[in-house]
């Protein structure tokens, strides 16, 4: 069969390729013109808003961790046993598992984010937000790098208060942080990832003994308490825990307010219309995350032969669901590629997920960035981009921008 361009569209943008994966979009239209299912490089792809939320609400679909077998078999082999027991690791967090062991785990942490937890962090959120642009501002000058001076910061600040770890250590969390991301985007060097998540989980493992049984804060108290019909988190699991809410707390929203950012600012008759009526800010989050998402896809399987889209799908055939391509259907949202933060409709985006594994912390990942973005319109509302030409993560999976330089027009007095 001859390989077409939209063969070679794809298998770029899988791969990572940096013209593929700064815009996505177009080789998504491609693959929902020609077809509700694809198979491309031994896995089933689904584009469309309809399948995609389809497979997300079937209980019968499990997540999976689709570069598992990869990411094992391209390791160094004297590295081979690290890398197995970082995918291990990697799928005992919560986002990971899946039927009962899934269940258990979210009832055990769930009271840890209800709307009256997240609520209380409103104000915190806010002097956050308000002493990183101070800073920026007694920084002087007029052009500032927003993911390094703001949008890192920010997301990790708030989980680190949340989960009473000091926020100084925020730059080794980073770093370590970082390590372990390389190997899930494919990162040969596995020995210097290993050594990541070996002191991650080492420095956060002892603060979090530190804080047992003593005052702490409401989230951390509540994941200690966290029971359900007799039943508690053990000690691993609470580490583990603390390391995917600080892990996933902080990487999603720093890309989510960078990739927002460029998205207002290439889009400027929409940033002004926001500087005009800021009641729609909180619209306009979930419409920047449907335009362009930090997460771009997710994997699922099943254990049965089953039949979408008139398509038979194998057991245990992996199928790599593409919610950057659902979020742009135009059979959900007409003129998708325009950015519109008054979509009526922008709270259907695929952006956190759906079905079971909805993302935990929708409401704290919203709550930042409707925070973050009031304040950069009060303070800065005639900032703009330095240049147009940015660069982008070779991942496709986790969708974000390096740096988005930005110069402070309309600095306030």
């Amino acid at each position: 069969m001859a390989v077409t361009a939209l063969d070679l569209q794809v298998g770029a943008l899988l791969a990572g390729t940096p013209d593929a994966v700064a815009d996505p979009y177009p080789t998504y239209a491609g693959l929902r013109a020609q077809g509700r299912v694809h198979r491309v490089n031994g896995a089933v792809l689904l584009s469309h808003y309809q399948d995609i939320t389809a497979i997300l609400t079937d209980t019968r679909a499990q997540k999976i961790f689709g570069p598992a077998a990869a990411l094992i078999a391209s390791a160094p082999p004297d590295q081979r046993a690290h890398a197995e027991e970082l995918v291990s690791w990697f799928r005992s967090w919560l986002t990971q598992s899946n039927g009962q062991t899934h269940e258990r785990l979210r009832s055990l942490v769930h009271l840890a984010f209800t709307a009256k937890v997240i609520g209380n962090l409103h104000a915190g959120i806010e002097a956050v937000v308000g002493s990183l642009l101070d800073g920026i501002e007694r920084q002087g000058g007029n052009t500032i790098d927003f993911v390094a001076d703001f949008a890192y910061h920010l997301p990790l600040i708030v989980i680190c208060q949340m989960v009473d770890v000091p926020v100084e250590d925020r730059f080794l969390i980073r770093d370590w942080s970082r390590g372990f991301a390389a190997f899930i985007s494919g990162s040969t060097d596995v020995a210097a990832s290993y050594e990541s998540m070996v002191r991650l989980r080492s420095h956060l493992g002892q603060i979090v003994e530190k804080r047992r049984g003593g005052s702490t804060t409401e989230l951390l108290t509540a994941l200690f308490n966290a029971e359900e019909a007799g039943d508690r988190l053990s000690n691993d699991e609470l580490v583990t825990m603390i390391v995917h809410l600080v892990f996933g707390g902080h990487e999603t929203t720093t890309h989510q307010l960078g990739n927002g950012l460029v998205s207002l600012l290439r889009n400027r008759a929409q940033w002004d219309r926001l500087r005009e009526d800021r009641s729609l800010v909180r619209n306009a989050v979930d419409e920047l995350l449907r335009y362009n998402s930090p997460v771009q896809e997710t994997h699922r399987a099943f254990a049965e032969d089953v039949e979408y889209a008139s398509t038979a799908i194998r057991a245990g055939e992996p199928v790599r669901v593409l919610l950057g391509s659902g979020n742009h259907d135009p059979e959900v949202f007409p003129e998708p590629e325009r950015l519109d933060v008054a979509r009526s409709n922008a709270r259907r985006q695929l952006g956190l997920g759906l079905g079971s594994h909805y993302c935990l912390g929708q409401a704290l990942t919203r709550l930042e960035a409707e925070v973050a973005f009031t304040a950069l319109l009060e303070r800065f509302p005639d900032l703009t981009l330095e240049r147009e030409q940015l660069e982008w993560f070779p991942t496709f999976s986790m969708h974000g921008v390096r740096a988005v330089p930005i110069r402070l027009r309309g600095r306030r007095a």
